[in-house]
């Protein structure tokens, strides 16, 4: 299927990668060496409403070597109606297997809010991707999207290796295919390095 300039439905942030590229040396070689580890917390009008765990390590999937991506998010907020507070509870819970390239196999998005359960679950089948949606007790909703090669998770899981490289310079211009839902196929993303900047590690 060719690829289509259109706007991106996003997909789930590669925050890992990014976070290897700020971690110190040691820490910051290929992803699939080690495991690692990091705590967020969430904040809504200067005020903690949750908090974040991000997860990867090395992993396999069906015979590919990949890293794994596992991200919680954990919400809390108050509603006042009337007087009466309602306290609503959010846990999302984000599981990626892309390889080191970036390529997207699986990702799978669960949320509990209350006693509501929802679940968005994509795979890489070989010809393209399969996206089961749950709602609830509602029946699964599948969508088949023919495609001949995977595409990218998003522009961090892109660029992560090379800018481990130092391959990146001022004014390049760079393009990827990524996933686009709705056309249900692949779009082409456009890059471009406006800036750069130096950060402690």
């Amino acid at each position: 299927m060719p690829l289509r300039r259109r706007a991106l439905v996003p997909c789930l942030l590669a925050l890992p990668c990014l976070l290897a590229l700020l971690a110190p040396p040691a820490a910051a070689q290929s992803a699939a060496s080690s495991s690692e580890d990091r705590f967020y917390d969430v904040f809504d009008t200067g005020q903690k409403i949750g908090y974040s765990r991000v997860q990867w390590r090395a992993s396999q999937w069906e015979g590919r070597e990949t890293v794994h991506d596992t991200t919680l998010v954990v919400n809390r907020g108050v509603r006042d109606m009337a007087g009466i507070t309602d306290a609503f509870d959010t846990k999302t819970l984000l599981e990626i297997e892309r390889g080191p390239a970036g390529k997207l196999y699986l990702q799978s998005r669960r949320v509990t809010e209350g006693q509501r359960r929802s679940s968005e679950t994509l795979r890489w089948t070989g010809s393209g991707y399969q996206l089961v949606t749950r709602v609830g007790a509602d029946p699964a909703h599948t969508l088949e999207i023919p495609l001949e090669e995977p595409v990218y998770l998003d522009a961090e899981a892109f660029l992560c290796a090379r800018v481990k490289e130092g391959k990146l310079r001022l004014g390049q211009r760079l393009t990827y295919p990524g996933l686009d839902v709705r056309a249900q196929g692949a779009a082409e993303v456009v890059l471009e390095v406006l800036d750069e900047e130096e950060v402690a590690g």
